[in-house]
């Protein structure tokens, strides 16, 4: 008897910046992602519920610590179903070649020309699912970007691709956050103007959540060179 499992479930971990993918929260059925729900910067997973008819049909529905982005991250998207298809059909190469092995005759015989061509395609198939994770898709702007938003909120991510919602609350946080760095690294002046400028760029990015604004973009740029640079007093 085969057993039913369908719920949801993350899929399409791309973009990891210092240890914060962004993921796609997808409806699944067998493991097998069918369609997106949501987008998020991915911080791990919490508890399972599972409902159903135990060995027949499971429902499951797993928590999921992150923060929602405002659209739907379309490369997590084509990953998700590019390694989805590629475990598939390796899963069933694999199988194919446990019993070509087993079953050979006579028993540790040379495979012929058509299972050695088996061979090759499966561990091609290893390795594209493998390169999936090694492809750089992050541009460099963005990747700078999180790394300094994550010096202060301690995740790497931009408050500008987040719900504008999620964005605006980040925003009046930041007058706590400036509060307990300034406690915490009071005499260190250098320090603080450097983080002072990083809380500059959050709330410009958080200001941008759900918009395209060219001069935030300008704005964003300029404090990137000051942060980059070393000017962080004006």
């Amino acid at each position: 008897m085969t057993t039913v499992i369908a719920g949801t479930d993350t899929y399409g971990r791309v973009k990891c910046v210092e240890k914060t993918p962004v993921v796609t929260q997808f409806e699944m059925l067998q493991f097998f992602p069918l369609w997106p729900i949501q987008s998020m910067y991915y911080f791990g997973k919490g508890k399972e519920e599972f409902r159903g008819i135990p060995l027949v049909l499971f429902k499951t529905k797993r928590e999921i610590h992150g923060l929602p982005l405002a659209k739907i991250d379309k490369a997590s998207v084509v990953m998700a179903f590019l390694r989805a298809v590629l475990a598939t059909v390796g899963l069933l190469a694999s199988i194919m070649c446990v019993m070509n092995i087993l079953m050979r005759e006579p028993p540790g015989g040379a495979p012929d020309w058509f299972n050695q061509a088996l061979y090759v395609t499966t561990g091609v198939i290893a390795c594209l699912g493998g390169m999936t994770y090694l492809v750089p898709l992050t541009p460099k702007r963005d990747r700078t970007i999180r790394e300094y938003c994550g010096h202060v909120l301690g995740v790497a991510i931009d408050p500008a691709k987040i719900t504008p919602q999620t964005a605006s609350d980040m925003e009046a946080e930041l007058s706590d956050i400036w509060k307990e760095l300034s406690d915490i690294h009071a005499g260190d002046n250098a320090f603080l103007q450097y983080q002072k400028t990083i809380c500059k760029l959050i709330q410009i990015r958080c200001k941008l959540a759900g918009k395209a604004s060219s001069k935030a973009e300008e704005v964003t740029d300029q404090i990137l060179i000051k942060l980059r640079d070393g000017y962080w007093s004006s």
